[in-house]
């Protein structure tokens, strides 16, 4: 949006007189227009009725306000057909009728409010000698015009929230020059359709897998070629993989290859003398409890109504749960426990060392021991010493290695990992991860039996889309229908959308592009305090740069 400069005297203007009145410049001028013609019949007029003047606001100088008073004529109409008499001279390029401010300031106004919304555009206007309030910028980024839609070859659609659970619409994008090109009001079929029936000429569209714009594009676009976004696809499958593991979680390894048990599993004992500081209070463990009878309630009403053949949605609105955790609680073979916390890494440990040492030599005063740890650089507080110390001095600290006490830090090179941690590792290329993790996957491997089979699927498949491979597709849709269940209903969903799973795998095109606009939309929802409606944020989601 073009602004012009606020130095720039208008050539329809003559200025008379400049002041400064109260801080702020005032611009005496003058209406120069020769013969202004009538806004009804276009016939010039010269003789002049009267005058009668008006005030603009336009662009600081300097931050400082600029007023323009300029002396404006009314005009007889010489036409003695025009039902116009009397009309008032027009300025041009300067204002707009019944106008306050110039142009070039409403530009500018118009610039803060599509980029900033209203209440944080009136924070800026302000300093920048604008002064203006939130409602007057966005009744004139209401007032905008929409952009003209130009029909792109290669077309990306998502979905994205006004408010969130609730009130979806629709984002279009176009892939190759990376441009949104319209918002639909909502998500359905219907809508996508006309709106590509009304648009003709999209060639590509680009898609996550969704069935209702699959629908919707099959139906006002039919000779479009459909693709899916590869990015849900490997995610779907990391879906498929972390079920498979859920039906499993009794069997995952909990940690490294020794016969110790970890610290922070749930049953090594925490001793009762460490007090508040290495257990939890009597409070703490009865609601600890509780929640777990709630939640151990919850999951056997899952499995008794899944067990009667009830689906998923229907079960999750019943129990008052998420899809997704009542689809981890059916997949799960027994009651998923919960694992504790882990600590965070205290600012302690690296000296705890240097207290053992100390505490062995004979210095129990607690005192002394802080002032030498700070002399080795230690900047927490006195209370963790004291606090360790009282441990020391009951001695529940003096048999254990540190490795095994309670509040040592875990080990960082072999991780606890839970369906989701080990999806991930499993997600990963063989020669991406490290010895240790590729130790833990061979681990996996010996405890479940069907992770194997499914490891060499998950990484066949991402060869299918690193290599761009379409014609071995047909041979891993075979395999995969003949491996674990989990992945057998990932192939079943593939098969469904065979054509554009295909075009993933062989096309260049993805939806990358459009979830990228849907970050910026959020961007732009959310500077709007969630108040702004569906027109608005379409305006500025068009408009912007």
């Amino acid at each position: 949006m073009a602004i012009a400069p606020s130095f720039i005297v208008p050539p329809a203007l003559h200025v008379d007189a400049l002041s400064f009145v109260a801080g702020t410049v005032c611009i005496q001028a003058t209406a120069t227009g020769a013969a202004p013609r009538c806004p009804a019949c276009g016939h010039p007029a010269r003789r002049v009725h009267s005058t009668y003047p008006r005030t603009l606001a336009d662009l600081p100088w300097a931050g400082i306000p600029v007023r323009w008073h300029v002396t404006v004529r009314r005009l007889r109409c010489d036409d003695p057909t025009c039902p116009r008499v009397v009309f008032a001279e027009r300025l041009t390029d300067v204002a707009q009728r019944y106008a306050r401010r110039t142009d070039r300031q409403r530009a500018a106004l118009e610039a803060i409010g599509l980029e900033l919304g209203g209440r944080a555009g009136a924070r800026l206007a302000e300093p920048l000698g604008l002064a203006t309030s939130r409602d007057t910028l966005l009744r004139l980024v209401r007032c905008l015009p929409l952009p003209a839609v130009d029909t792109p070859r290669v077309l990306g659609v998502d979905d994205w929230a006004l408010c969130r659970g609730r009130t979806y619409g629709t984002i279009l994008v176009d892939v190759a020059d990376h441009h949104v090109v319209d918002l639909l009001p909502d998500r359905t079929a219907d809508t996508l359709a006309t709106w590509l029936a009304a648009h003709p000429g999209v060639e590509v569209l680009t898609r996550d897998g969704s069935q209702t714009y699959a629908a919707g594009a099959t139906a006002g676009a039919p000779a479009a070629q459909q693709v899916a976004d590869r990015f849900h696809l490997v995610a779907n499958l990391r879906d498929a993989l972390q079920q498979l593991l859920e039906r499993h979680r009794a069997q995952l390894p909990r940690g490294p290859a020794t016969d110790s048990e970890p610290a922070d599993h749930p049953s090594a004992p925490v001793p009762a003398e460490l007090g508040s500081y290495g257990r939890r209070s009597p409070g703490e463990e009865r609601a600890r409890t509780a929640s777990r009878e709630q939640r151990l309630a919850r999951y056997q009403r899952v499995t008794e109504l899944r067990a009667l053949g009830w689906p998923v949605a229907q079960i999750a609105t019943e129990v008052g749960l998420s899809l997704r955790t009542v689809a981890r609680w059916v997949a799960a073979a027994t009651f998923p426990e919960r694992r504790p916390r882990r600590g965070s890494p205290s600012c302690l440990d690296a000296y705890k060392p240097t207290l053992d040492r100390r505490w062995q030599e004979g210095c129990h005063r607690v005192a002394q021991l802080c002032r030498e740890l700070r002399a080795l650089g230690y900047t927490g507080s006195n209370a963790l010493v004291y606090q360790y110390a009282a441990q020391l001095r009951t001695g529940a600290l003096a048999a254990a290695p540190r490795s095994d006490r309670p509040d040592a830090p875990p080990a960082r090179d072999a991780p606890r990992r839970g369906p989701r941690g080990w999806a991930w590792l499993l997600l990963r290329a063989p020669e991406e991860r490290s010895a240790a993790e590729q130790e833990e996957v061979a681990r996996l491997e010996a405890a479940v039996a069907d992770i194997k089979t499914a490891q060499a699927l998950v990484q066949g498949f991402r060869r299918l889309l690193r290599e761009r491979d379409g014609e071995a597709f047909d041979g891993w849709l075979a395999e995969a229908r003949a491996g674990p269940p989990e992945l057998r209903a990932f192939a079943a969903g593939l098969q469904r959308d065979q054509a554009a799973v295909r075009a993933a795998i062989v096309e260049r095109w993805s939806n990358a592009v459009t979830e990228g606009k849907v970050t910026k939309l959020k961007l732009a929802k959310r500077q709007m305090y969630g108040r702004a409606g569906f027109d608005l944020l379409r305006i500025r989601v068009l408009r912007a740069a």
